[in-house]
């Protein structure tokens, strides 16, 4: 049960590290297509 937990925490964290990621690029992408 422990393991499954584990995994299921591990795997949250990914999912939500990676929409930050994708977030940070978006809002990268924005701020350097507004200075040129």
């Amino acid at each position: 049960v422990e393991i499954a937990i584990i995994y299921g925490a591990s795997f949250y964290v990914k999912l939500v590290s990676l929409k930050m990621l994708i977030r940070i690029k978006k809002r990268m992408n924005t701020i350097l297509n507004n200075t040129t």
